[in-house]
């Protein structure tokens, strides 16, 4: 990993728990990823949510793997019935779990004075062959990264923690973005969007109607990593849409604002 790449970092996450899918937690760790990547610069895919199961897990892993510079599992790294990330991982990449004794040395030495703690945990040191252990001080709990996958724990402190630990190291050029405010409805600029669009294919275009007291507004926002192409797409945009329709430009900011 290198800081500042000039080319695209593209990323997926899992997030793993029938919790999830039950509302019974509410997932946090991917709005804080989202969050992170976009201010990394790094291009995030796909958010998949998957049940605790095994093959399912594993089937989500191989396909985004490949797909991704690499994939962040978050959940399901644990001792009990319904931790199986672990399992998923060594299952898709063929890597049997097999013993890590530095880290099982570090589990007893954590549940010293504690037996059956000890002898719980001590199965998270079963680990897929092959996979790289990475620590964010002494004796932290580690993320097991095994290929391009980082499996990070589901509780969202621990889950920052952990991301801050590996991801950063990917960061790239930053995605610029310009967000032109305007007293239309989109409807009636489609076919300038689509000129622009013709005109900057390596730009990306959203287009966000809302409404204020009723009357109809658009957010147009165009996006690339290179601040130049940006300015020239916003130009072409603006210079050939009646002036008093448009109410704000903002540059570089990433929430779609409807007040102003």
């Amino acid at each position: 990993m290198s800081n500042h790449q000039e080319n695209e970092v593209r990323a997926a996450l899992i997030l793993i728990g029938n919790e999830l899918l039950s509302g019974k937690l509410k997932d946090k760790n991917g709005e804080y990823t989202i969050k992170r990547m976009r201010e990394l610069g790094i291009t995030l895919t796909e958010i998949r949510v998957i049940p605790d199961n095994v093959s399912s897990i594993s089937a989500a892993i191989i396909d985004l793997s490949q797909k991704n510079t690499f994939v962040i599992t978050s959940g399901g790294i644990g001792p009990t019935h319904d931790d199986l990330t672990l399992d998923a991982l060594s299952s898709a990449f063929n890597a049997p779990r097999k013993m890590c004794d530095h880290l099982a040395k570090r589990i007893r030495a954590r549940f010293k004075d504690d037996p059956i703690r000890q002898e719980v945990w001590v199965s998270m040191a079963r680990i897929p062959q092959g996979c790289e252990l990475i620590t964010y001080r002494q004796n932290s709990w580690p993320v097991f990264k095994l290929n391009n996958v980082y499996s990070l724990p589901g509780v969202p402190m621990l889950y920052k923690r952990q991301f801050e630990t590996c991801i950063p190291g990917y960061a790239c050029r930053t995605i610029i973005m310009v967000t032109i405010y305007l007293q239309t409805d989109e409807g009636a600029i489609t076919d300038l969007l689509r000129e622009t669009n013709k005109q900057f294919s390596s730009v990306q275009i959203g287009s966000y109607p809302f409404s204020i007291d009723g009357k109809k507004n658009s957010r147009i926002t165009l996006e690339a990593r290179k601040r130049n192409l940006v300015k020239q797409a916003c130009e072409f945009f603006t210079n050939q849409i009646e002036k008093t329709l448009i109410k704000e430009i903002r540059w570089d900011d990433p929430l779609l604002r409807e007040e102003l």
